[in-house]
């Protein structure tokens, strides 16, 4: 489809251009707040996964939550291309540390 009809703007425009514009800004909306709630469980989760990792284990999570959050919203101010740059060598990185 993204071939075919290009657009500027997430897959919810897919869905405003051939169902409802109503029905777009609802699975818009809907995608943001559901996000807004995993988010917090993937942080914790790799929280926990650092807290396996030798000399960790009694270290403040918050000073592992912070820094991952700044990290994800400065990889969102640069888009997909950004995120592209910043896949690869993070997970050499987590390969690495195990």
């Amino acid at each position: 489809m993204s071939v075919v009809y290009p657009i500027n703007g997430a897959f919810a425009m897919y869905i405003c251009r051939f169902v409802d514009p109503s029905l777009g800004f609802a699975c818009a909306w809907e995608y943001a707040i559901s996000w807004l709630t995993v988010l917090p469980y993937e942080i914790s989760a790799a929280v926990n996964v650092i807290h396996y990792w030798p000399g960790s284990e009694n270290i403040n999570a918050s000073a592992f939550i912070v820094p991952l959050l700044v990290a994800l919203v400065i990889i969102q101010f640069f888009g997909v291309r950004g995120y592209g740059e910043v896949s690869g060598p993070s997970s050499s990185i987590i390969r690495v540390a195990n």
